[in-house]
């Protein structure tokens, strides 16, 4: 372990400057003269990657965060941080950039699936307990993107513009809870603005909150190129630039010192702590430059499993139409485009090559077969964003499936014949080239030619496409088939750096080989003035082309043939991804429409739903049973599967609040702003928040905490004990015990909800505002006593005008009478008690 102040002794100011910033991608810099290591970090928020996006070590896809919150279960989320930490460990990885804190405020948001909830009380707790998890196994968690990095669009210079109020109690607060009760060893500064100045330079929240008034004792780091100043993000506590080679430390910092614009004893602090930081890193014994390794084991399979199948949240089940059972079809029809794919997380930096995938056509076929009922599979529509991956129907030369060869060159290699490449070696059909995967010593600019062949498992026209962050030409038997080479339109592709997908027919026969060659350079970015995020990448897709109208006829004769349908529709990665925002709450084009003509036909079917935020659903009157699945994960299908047949019985409930119609949401006039502003001007009324303090309330599809399960439960004898008030800590809390009996005939679970109502306060408060909850494991006909603790952030709110000491602006408890009610969900609280706080009073820190 490293003498941190006598390390600090030692080091020249250009030491220090040199441990301010990452020395690659995945590394912090090392100071070899004074043994001080290199620490890797590794993304992300639903598995650990490792150090390469293209080419990696495979990995395991937990489910998404989403779906984690669904749980509501801190236990599970302790657990899975510990596994977390195990697979850290196997990568070499002393840092988890993870767990995601920010709050949805509107389904809009493009990193939406990456956080818990729209609730920061929920979202605290569950990443305080898997923060918990992960550094327990000696591994640093990084919550994140502090704060109110809430939206794609602009993300690096849009300012979130809010009250103090709405910060405090809505965009803080889940911080506060995970920095309370988690202890975070690093947290990772947002890219954008608040009030208009970038949080990875700003005083007020750097330093006056997070160390001065929390008190917390930790490293921060900004997001990848989050950094915009020298100085500025120094003196405001940005320790760490991410990533390297520096932008504003290195010879920026070093002219400032030079300039006596800083001393070299101001780096101090930060350095000393990244040394904490490398500290930990020495403690943890995960050896450094260590050979990534993938985690694939029965045991870890088995956990993922039990994740993904807790994640699931049965929303409706009219007639008992689920668990389906042999005794109730023997025929089942299942229809969806989601189906046959796994799709296990959304896009950008939660992306990552899998272990294993299995998709819900897969799982619901699996155990149907163990349950004697049989299966009919019909497509119903296409809803992929951009064509399917060719990856499934190519391989190379020598006969390696699911490949292509890629060879490297230094100059055109249609030009300059005879060329050895630099590199060669098996690639995906997606690639991303960040700051991984093609060895250095092939320079920046370079030529790549991909070739294999392709096999069309089904006749017909085909249609190929080419997204592109370069330029790059598509050949089928060496006749040009898709050129994306010039003339190039501007997409959402490869974080904003690429192309949109262009495409082209082709007429082909089933088995018939056909060869496949793709030509691409990184000589110039898409538009001009355009980054091009590392070294580039390409996108191959291709798929058969299925006409639309055919495709409905098929799956409703499909389902009028069966005793029940299993519907799976819903988004990917495509549609849900860092880089932009959804444009709207809807399915893809054309899979409503379907759902409701299949729905039309057989009344007993199930709709699932795999998405990482809300989706509209016009259809939803039509069915007995809605299932939303999230992304799952690894064990996606497995999860769906379990539900569906009745072999997991659900206990998950909504983190987020389903709306009938996008314009129901109260961030929805706002999102995502104008001119470089966002203007959160519902304030504290985010979510559930605004829609039950209406009068009436706003109707929802789904309330926040809804979800039901194949047993019943009852909630009784509510008993809340007399508020602790302690004037010298300025201390609230107080008990609440409910009685949970299963009174049912299978074992379950269940999620107990309390919520507060206050009767006096002078600002606006919500109706109701969730202060605690519980999840509890029932045998049937088992009664177990539940019980929660109310701090005193339940009561309280934030007031600008109020004094604390000498400080003005505090949180603040009024003396009054607060209402605490206890159910399963928003909208259906049954137990009620009133609670008397007799003194006033304000504090401030954790």
């Amino acid at each position: 372990m490293l003498d941190i102040q006598e390390t600090l002794s030692k080091l020249s100011a250009q030491d220090k400057i040199l441990l301010l910033s990452g020395s690659d991608f995945w590394h912090t810099h090392p100071v070899e003269s004074l043994g001080i290591p290199r620490v890797r970090v590794s993304d992300g928020p639903n598995g650990i990657r490792g150090i390469k996006f293209f080419g990696g070590v495979p990995s395991n896809c937990f489910p998404c965060a989403t779906g984690l919150g669904a749980t509501w279960d801190t236990k599970l989320l302790e657990e899975l941080g510990q596994q977390m930490g195990k697979e850290c460990a196997q990568k070499g990885a002393h840092v988890w950039l993870g767990p995601t804190l920010n709050i949805q405020r509107s389904p809009l948001g493009g990193r939406g699936f990456e956080s818990y909830s729209e609730d920061p009380y929920v979202s605290g707790k569950l990443s305080a307990a898997i923060i918990r998890g992960c550094q327990s196994q000696g591994v640093a968690a990084t919550p994140k993107h502090f704060v109110c990095n809430d939206q794609e669009l602009d993300r690096n210079s849009n300012s979130s513009e809010l009250t103090m109020r709405a910060l405090r109690e809505i965009y803080l607060k889940a911080f506060q809870i995970a920095i309370r009760e988690g202890e975070p060893w690093a947290i990772m500064t947002a890219y954008n603005r608040v009030n208009g100045l970038h949080v990875s330079e700003n005083p007020l929240i750097l330093q006056d909150i997070l160390r001065n008034e929390w008190g917390w004792k930790g490293m921060t780091m900004s997001d990848w190129f989050g950094t915009y100043s020298t100085v500025e993000a120094l003196k405001a506590g940005l320790d760490l630039e991410m990533p390297g080679g520096p932008i504003f430390r290195g010879t920026p910092l070093t002219r400032a010192i030079a300039s006596g614009k800083l001393q070299s004893s101001d780096l101090d602090e930060s350095a000393g702590r990244v040394l904490q930081l490398v500290n930990r890193a020495i403690a943890s014994k995960i050896p450094f430059e260590k050979p990534e390794e993938s985690g694939d084991s029965p045991e870890t399979r088995a956990l993922l499993k039990k994740a993904a199948q807790e994640a699931v949240v049965l929303i409706k089940n009219e007639g008992n139409m689920l668990p389906l059972t042999k005794e109730k079809t023997k025929k089942i029809a299942l229809i969806g485009p989601s189906a046959k794919t796994a799709n296990i997380s959304g896009g950008g930096s939660a992306s990552m090559k899998t272990t294993y995938a299995v998709s819900p056509k897969e799982g619901i076929e699996a155990l149907a077969a163990k349950h004697g009922i049989e299966v009919v599979y019909s497509v119903g529509a296409q809803a992929s964003r951009y064509l399917p991956l060719v990856d499934p129907l190519v391989q190379t030369a020598d006969g390696k499936k699911g490949h292509l060869k890629l060879d490297c060159y230094k100059k055109d290699p249609d030009h300059e014949k005879g060329q050895e490449p630099l590199y060669s070696m098996l690639s995906d059909t997606a690639v991303g080239l960040l700051a991984d995967g093609i060895p250095d010593y092939v320079p920046q600019q370079f030529y790549m030619r991909v070739a294999g062949s392709f096999t069309p498992d089904e006749n017909g026209e085909w249609e190929f496409g080419l997204a592109v962050a370069g330029q790059a030409d598509l050949y089928l038997d060496d006749k040009l088939l898709v050129s994306n080479s010039k003339d190039q339109q501007r997409g959402d592709i490869f974080f904003g750096s690429g192309t949109v997908e262009v495409k082209n027919t082709m007429s082909m026969k089933a088995g018939q080989k056909y060869k496949i060659e793709m030509k691409w350079s990184n000589l110039r970015p898409v538009v001009e003035g355009a980054d091009l995020i590392g070294r580039g990448g390409f996108r191959i897709g291709a798929s058969k082309i299925i006409d639309a109208k055919q495709a409905v006829k098929d799956a409703v004769e499909v389902a009028k043939s069966c005793d029940a349908v299993i519907v799976v529709a819903g988004l990917s990665g495509d549609f849900e991804s860092e880089g932009f925002d959804r444009p709207d709450m809807k399915l893809p084009k054309g899979v409503d429409d379907m759902i409701k003509q299949v729905l039309d036909v057989n009344p007993n079917s199930v709709v699932v739903i795999q998405s990482g935020t809300q989706c509209e659903m016009p259809w939803y009157g039509l069915t007995k049973a809605v299932v939303q699945a999230f992304y799952g994960g690894n064990e996606s299908g497995n999860g769906i599967a379990s539900v569906l047949f009745g072999e997991h019985n659900p206990s998950a409930k909504l983190p987020l609040t389903f709306p009938i119609k996008l314009e129901d949401v109260p961030s929805h006039p706002y999102f995502p702003g104008v001119d470089g502003k966002s203007l959160y001007n519902e304030d504290v009324f985010v979510a559930y928040r605004s829609l039950i303090s209406k009068i009436p309330p706003t109707p929802v599809l789904a309330s926040f905490g809804h979800g039901l399960s194949y047993t019943t439960f009852e909630i009784s004898n509510a008993v809340v004990s007399e508020p602790k008030y302690d004037a010298s800590a300025a201390s609230l809390g107080l008990s609440v015990k409910v009685t949970v009996k299963n009174t049912g005939k299978i074992a379950g679970g269940e999620v107990v909800q309390c919520y507060i109502s206050s009767s006096k306060c002078p600002l606006p408060r919500p109706a109701l505002e969730l202060a605690a909850f519980s999840k509890v494991h029932l045998e049937a006909g088992e009664s177990k006593t539940v019980e929660m603790t109310l701090d005193r952030g339940a009561f309280s709110y934030w007031n600008d005008t109020a004094k604390h000491g000498n400080v003005t602006g505090s949180w603040a408890v009024e003396k009054a009478i607060y209402t605490v009610m206890v159910g399963n969900s928003l909208d259906n609280l049954t137990l009620s008690k009133e609670v008397i706080v007799k003194e006033s009073f304000t504090w401030l820190g954790l």
